[in-house]
């Protein structure tokens, strides 16, 4: 994809813009320890609210790096790969997205509620991200010989190679 490595330095460039604007937002962290439920001679950390002051930064910096992977993984394939590897960059996305959205929502509330086997945002880790990358490795694995360097390659490959053991005098050499 000729128009990858230009997404690619765009990707780049958002993420350190991102970073940048991360580190000049105002952030307060005073007054979050809280005393311990059980035991209080014990102070807890107080939440995650403070995380929420650099979400739509942690959010732009994930987007951004999955595009770029997805930009990345689309240079020097065929055209046939193309459509393959945008799919699974969309649904990278997606789960990104969701599982920062969940965060969201369980980094703002006092009473963290489990769903299923563990809080929501680490559902969307695991299941949703974790799943869909290696998703995206199985696909591109089993497709890498027909993307990348197919049978026909191969076969180009092999008439090198024996034209390259002809020596100086014409002669193939064993």
């Amino acid at each position: 994809m000729k128009i990858a490595p230009v997404i690619l330095l765009t990707c780049c460039l958002g993420i350190v813009s991102a970073l940048i604007w991360a580190s000049v937002t105002a952030e307060s962290t005073a007054g979050l320890a809280k005393e311990h439920a059980v035991h209080a001679a014990m102070q807890t950390s107080g939440g995650m609210q403070r995380d929420l002051g650099v979400w739509v930064q942690g959010v732009a910096v994930g987007v951004f790096t999955l595009i770029g992977a997805g930009a990345c993984f689309s240079m020097g394939v065929k055209r046939i790969a193309i459509r393959d590897i945008a799919i699974a960059t969309v649904l990278s996305l997606i789960a990104f997205v969701g599982m920062m959205v969940a965060y969201r929502g369980y980094a703002g509330m006092d009473t963290h509620l489990v769903s299923g086997w563990f809080p929501s945002p680490t559902n969307w880790q695991f299941f949703g991200v974790g799943l869909f990358q290696a998703a995206f490795v199985v696909v591109w694995v089993v497709g890498f010989r027909r993307w990348v360097f197919c049978t026909a390659d191969q076969a180009k490959f092999d008439a090198i190679m024996e034209r390259s053991r002809v020596d100086a005098s014409g002669k193939v050499s064993e």
